[in-house]
């Protein structure tokens, strides 16, 4: 279990370095760390998480400085309410949150041109590396004649170059093992967890000629480390959307036509779900705000249409259901606000099954009572006149 492992580590006398993989496309390390954040004992140690999902945050000379609240908010307006709910959460529970991500780690989602001039300098300044393939030269300075060429396409060549070039690997894997060096020799009595990329792991193996291209971030840290007590360990998680019987014991990255990568282990499962209750609170506001526009309305019996009698039901049970399981396991252990809307919803569906009109049925069976707490479905309306 992931709570263990992380607990073996805060119970060491040592400072401990965990590097957590992830695959991006469903989250990992900020999920899994706030998942299990409530299930583990600190014994005084302090908790700092590095991670690609945001960008480096430098103060004067250039020195790291971790996230605040107000930086965390600015950072991440444009991002997913639940995403910004566990960073926030982290920040509740004591963790040091830092940024990773910079223009020398991501070059091509940091670009500040906005016409191809200055696109082609920026690069030719900061990024010359993505211009030393002669025939990749030979086709940038061709599109770059090419003024019906969009600067988005322009840009986008860049991305695709960059993607299959030996620097993806090989620059992050440096700027991320110095800066956690640069954190954790600070510390005193800390556990540092880096949250990144799987391939950025292990080793990475050029498919064309079988040769390392890079020993891997977990290699790097344990030499850095070697003559220090500072423990390197890594593990990758996996965010799943349905309940898994087991943990897998190793994970190996795929290859990407470039590399190929080392194993990772052990490899632990979250069950996407268990990150739910970060959204409780945000959930709830919303339906009371709904239950006291819907309580006006009852009490001259003036509802705008039939589904808001039930609406104020199903939104009231629920409350109520979640009060009561609040009460009796405040930790949320053994349930959640989905299954409780889950429930809620299937009683409702089954109560009404032979009442509901024609034009309602369907829909109403299938709708998520959280919507009707959050924005009014004109297309219940509809159906029901």
């Amino acid at each position: 279990m992931l709570h263990q492992f992380l607990q073996d580590r805060l119970d060491s006398q040592n400072n401990q370095v965990l590097i957590i993989g992830e695959d991006h496309v469903t989250g990992g390390a900020h999920q899994a760390l706030a998942t299990e954040i409530k299930k583990i004992n600190k014994n005084g140690k302090k908790i700092i998480f590095l991670t690609e999902f945001l960008p480096r945050l430098q103060g004067k000379e250039g020195k790291e400085i971790p996230y605040e609240m107000t930086d965390l908010k600015k950072t991440m307006e444009h991002e997913m309410v639940i995403t910004q709910q566990l960073f926030s959460f982290l920040l509740s529970q004591g963790v040091e949150i830092y940024g990773i991500e910079s223009k020398i780690t991501a070059p091509t989602t940091h670009f500040v041109s906005q016409d191809k001039e200055s696109l082609y300098q920026e690069v030719q300044k900061e990024h010359p590396y993505l211009l030393e393939n002669k025939d990749q030269k030979a086709k940038i300075d061709r599109l770059f004649e090419d003024e019906s060429l969009p600067f988005k396409d322009f840009s986008n060549l860049f991305n695709s170059i960059y993607s299959l070039s030996d620097e993806r690997i090989t620059i992050p894997n440096k700027e991320f093992s110095e800066q956690v060096i640069k954190i954790i020799q600070e510390e005193k009595n800390a556990l540092c967890i880096l949250g990144v990329g799987s391939a950025h792991v292990p080793a990475a193996t050029k498919l064309k000629d079988e040769k390392i291209l890079d020993e891997g971030i977990h290699k790097k840290l344990t030499d850095a480390f070697a003559d220090k007590k500072i423990d390197v360990s890594s593990c990758f998680v996996s965010i799943f959307i349905k309940p898994s019987t087991q943990d897998n014991r190793i994970y190996k990255p795929r290859e990407d036509g470039m590399c190929s990568y080392g194993e990772i282990k052990p490899c632990f499962k979250i069950l996407r779900s268990s990150c739910d209750f970060v959204m409780d609170e945000i959930y709830l506001s919303k339906i009371e705000s709904r239950l006291s526009e819907l309580k006006k309305t009852s009490k001259w019996n003036l509802y705008k249409s039939w589904s808001e009698s039930v609406e104020l039901q199903v939104l009231t049970d629920i409350k109520k259901l979640y009060q009561e399981k609040k009460k009796s396991d405040p930790s949320q252990d053994t349930w959640s606000l989905r299954e409780i809307v889950a429930t809620v919803q299937k009683n409702y569906a089954n109560q009404y099954q032979d009442k509901i009109p024609l034009k309602t049925k369907e829909l109403l069976g299938d709708i998520n009572p959280l919507v009707l707490a959050f924005t009014r479905n004109k297309k219940l309306t509809k159906n029901e006149s």
